[in-house]
C-alpha cells in the first residue's frame, strides 16, 4: 500500500469544523429568517385586524419596522437558543465560535452582544453548515459521482436558501469601495480538496490528514472497514449475513459504489 504523507490543517479550518461539527448532520437547525418572517407577518396581521385608527397597509408595515422589528428579532433568537440548548450545546460557546472567525461581528462579553448580534451569529453558523458541506462534496458532484448521500440535498438547499459564497460589496464611510467575503469562502480559499471529506459511516465533516482516511474518527473508519468486509463476505456466502444487515442494503451499495469510483485512494 502506498504510503501518505499526514497534512494538519489550518486553525481556522480546523476551527469551522469543530463549529459545524457542534449539531450533528440530520439535525435540522430552524431558519431563522424564515422563523423571523413569520413573527413578522404575524404581527403585521395583528395590527391590521386591531386598527381603530384606520392606518393604510404602508402605515402598519412602517410602525413594524419602526416599534416592533427588535422584539421580533428577539423573539425568533429566543426559540432559536431553545433549539440549541436542546441539543446540549451552550449557545454561549457556539456565539464566541462564530465571533472568532468572522472578522466584521466585534468581540465583547456576551451579555453585551444585542437580539440583531444573536440572530447575526446564529445565520452565520446556520449558514455555514451548508456551505461546507456543499464544499466537502463539490469534488464528487464535478466529478460526476455525487449522485447518491448528498447531492440532491445539498442542491435543495442551496437553492432554495439562495446561500451563496460570493463577496458583498459596500462602501465606507469615507466613500472608498470594500467588498465582504464570506468568512466561509475566506477560511477555504486555496486549500487542497481533496483533504476535505464527509465521513462514511456518521456524515460529519473532516480534515483528512491522510489522504487515504476513510473517516473522522478511529471509530467510524473501523466502522467502515467492517462493512467493506462484510459486504465482500455477503458476496462469497450470503447465508451468513442476512437478517442483521437486510436494512443496510441501501448503505451498502452506497458505499461499495463509493469505493469502486475511488479505487485508486482507497485499497484494502
Amino acid at each position: 500500500m502506498k504510503k501518505t504523507h499526514a497534512v494538519e490543517p489550518s486553525g481556522n479550518v480546523e476551527k469551522i469544523l469543530k463549529l459545524i461539527n457542534l449539531v450533528s448532520p440530520e439535525v435540522e437547525l430552524p431558519d431563522a429568517d424564515k422563523l423571523f418572517n413569520h413573527y413578522y407577518d404575524k404581527k403585521v396581521e395583528h395590527l391590521k385586524n386591531e386598527n381603530p385608527d384606520g392606518k393604510s397597509e404602508a402605515e402598519i408595515y412602517s410602525e413594524v419596522d419602526d416599534h416592533y422589528r427588535y422584539n421580533i428579532t428577539a423573539e425568533t433568537v429566543s426559540d432559536v437558543m431553545k433549539k440549541i440548548h436542546s441539543l446540549n450545546i451552550n449557545p454561549k460557546v457556539l456565539l464566541l465560535e462564530i465571533v472568532s472567525l468572522v472578522s466584521d461581528i466585534e468581540q465583547r462579553e456576551y451579555e453585551h452582544y444585542s437580539a440583531y448580534d444573536l440572530f447575526n451569529c446564529y445565520k452565520q453558523f446556520w449558514g455555514a453548515r451548508i456551505k461546507v458541506r456543499y464544499i466537502a462534496e463539490l469534488p464528487q458532484i464535478l466529478s460526476g459521482n455525487g449522485r447518491g448521500l448528498f447531492e440532491n440535498r445539498l442542491y435543495s438547499l442551496f437553492t432554495s436558501f439562495n446561500v451563496t459564497l460570493s463577496s458583498e460589496p459596500s462602501i465606507t464611510s469615507d466613500g472608498y469601495f470594500t467588498f465582504q467575503t464570506d468568512f466561509v469562502a475566506k477560511v477555504f480559499e486555496g486549500i487542497k480538496a481533496d483533504r476535505l471529506k464527509i465521513c462514511l459511516y456518521c456524515e460529519r465533516i473532516f480534515w483528512a490528514t491522510r489522504i487515504d482516511k476513510l473517516g473522522c474518527s478511529t471509530k467510524c473508519g473501523q466502522n467502515i472497514r467492517t462493512k467493506k468486509r462484510r459486504k465482500k463476505i455477503k458476496t462469497r456466502f450470503p447465508s451468513r449475513i442476512m437478517s442483521k444487515e437486510e436494512k443496510e442494503k441501501a448503505y451498502d451499495k452506497e458505499l461499495d459504489d463509493f469505493f469502486k469510483n475511488n479505487s485508486k485512494i482507497y485499497k484494502f
